[in-house]
C-alpha cells in the first residue's frame, strides 16, 4: 500500500502538530492495549511505528522522516516543559 494513495500532505501536517487527534480521528487503525498506551504517552512514536509497519516497503524515506519528526517533537515538548517548570 502506498501512503500517497491513502493520505495527503494535510494529513502529514496534522500528524506532526496534533498526533493524538490524527491517530484518533484520521486513521482506520484499530488499537490494541499497546496502541492505546502509545497514544496516551508517546503519540509521535506511535505514528512512526505505524508508518514503519504499513509503509516501509513502499516509502522508506517517509518512514525515516516520521521517526526524525517523532524525536524532534518529543524532545521539543520536553524542553519546553522543563524550561517552564524549573
Amino acid at each position: 500500500m502506498n501512503f500517497w494513495d491513502v493520505h495527503g500532505i494535510l494529513f502529514l501536517i496534522f500528524a506532526c502538530i496534533f498526533p493524538r487527534l490524527t491517530l484518533l480521528f484520521g486513521t482506520y487503525i484499530s488499537f490494541g492495549l499497546l496502541g492505546w498506551i502509545g497514544w496516551l504517552f508517546i503519540p509521535r512514536f506511535t505514528i512512526a511505528a505505524y508508518a514503519y509497519w504499513y509503509y516501509w516497503d513502499t516509502n522508506p524515506f517517509l518512514v525515516l522522516i516520521s521517526f526524525v519528526s517523532a524525536f524532534m517533537g518529543e524532545a521539543g515538548e520536553k524542553t519546553i516543559f522543563f524550561s517552564r517548570y524549573k
